[in-house]
């Protein structure tokens, strides 16, 4: 076992000034070349390594499960892949000082709740949209849950870059560039999910410009490019809609398909703005989010939930960003 006094004699310096060194004490100047030589002996004779394996060897086993709540909500969706390296590489990073064991498992893998219950997870990660008796299922058998995503679940710690306040946005952002049929494509019905107020904020977005509300400016959509397509063709069918507001990216490119194939003038915008959206046609305004810090912060938030258990649930908030590109242009006076 490497002690202090080794790296002293090694080095030549008082046992007192490695340990003000080794401790992070900076109540008195010491040399940076004195601090550098200390800290080089010290790795070099294996006090780091011995110091991060007793603290392994002292710590309980952490065990993490990231779970994917929704069948189109994995690690081969552009969006939750970002965050899902987010959460890998804060994993990796406190894996040099805890003992953590990691899994991924999805709402949709047939032996899911078996395979929950078998692993006794102590902090789960939610991604993704998640139905009210699934989050009382998992709630029953994971003690500490944190979320990471775009919608609020309201009831556990959360890691959120709010989309509700990006509806908003978009709508009061195509109102200022003239638009004022501004229909919204996404997420409508509840069937039961905890977690979806993007239209929500559509609608706060049409009070706030002073627009009234028009169903046939409105249709219901899961959040797939054929699904937009289908409704941006229901909405262009019964009325004379010059915007819409797209819940995420990949709705937009099938609302885009549509009014390119019909050669119509309507302004478009997304959400998360996923690489793509840069080399569509055209391009597509959107609102980036910081996919990979919100798994980051997500890790961060859990770890520290099970360290100091609280009675109340927190809420980190990250921004996202409006990027202005080809979809939406100033609109023509007629």
């Amino acid at each position: 076992m490497v002690k202090l006094k080794d790296i002293s004699k090694e080095c030549g310096v008082g046992i007192s000034t490695v340990s003000r060194v080794l401790s992070g004490d900076r109540t008195r100047k010491i040399k940076e070349s004195t601090e550098k030589l200390v800290i080089q002996t010290a790795q070099e004779m294996g006090y780091f390594a011995e110091k991060k394996q007793k603290i392994q060897c002292n710590e309980k086993e952490i065990k993490i499960v990231s779970i994917f709540l929704a069948d189109h909500d994995n690690v081969l969706n552009p969006f939750f892949s970002e965050i899902f390296v987010g959460i890998k590489e804060q994993i990796n990073l406190l894996s040099e000082y805890h003992k953590i064991n990691y899994r991924v498992l999805s709402l949709y893998d047939a032996d899911f709740e078996s395979e929950l219950i078998k692993f006794k997870p102590d902090i789960a990660i939610l991604l993704g949209r998640v139905k009210k008796s699934v989050l009382s299922f998992v709630s029953e058998h994971v003690p500490n849950l944190v979320h990471a995503g775009v919608n609020s679940i309201k009831v556990v710690d959360e890691v959120l870059c709010e989309a509700k306040d990006g509806m908003r946005e978009a709508v009061r952002y195509l109102a200022s560039l003239g638009y004022t049929r501004i229909g919204y494509v996404g997420p409508v019905k509840d069937e039961g999910i905890q977690n979806e107020h993007r239209y929500i904020g559509y609608l706060n977005g049409l009070n706030e410009v002073g627009f009234s509300f028009d169903s046939d400016l409105v249709n219901d959509s899961t959040l797939d490019a054929n699904s937009g397509f289908n409704a941006t063709k229901s909405i262009c069918s019964r009325s004379d809609v010059d915007a819409l507001v797209c819940a995420n990216d990949t709705v937009a490119f099938g609302a885009i398909k549509y009014i390119n194939e019909n050669k119509l003038d309507i302004a478009v915008t997304g959400f998360n703005n996923e690489e793509i959206s840069n080399f569509s046609s055209p391009t597509l305004t959107t609102f980036d989010v910081p996919k990979k810090e919100l798994g980051n912060l997500a890790v961060v938030c859990a770890l520290e939930r099970l360290k100091n258990p609280r009675d109340i649930n927190i809420k980190i908030s990250v921004p996202y960003k409006l990027i202005e590109r080809e979809s939406t242009k100033k609109k023509k006076k007629s």
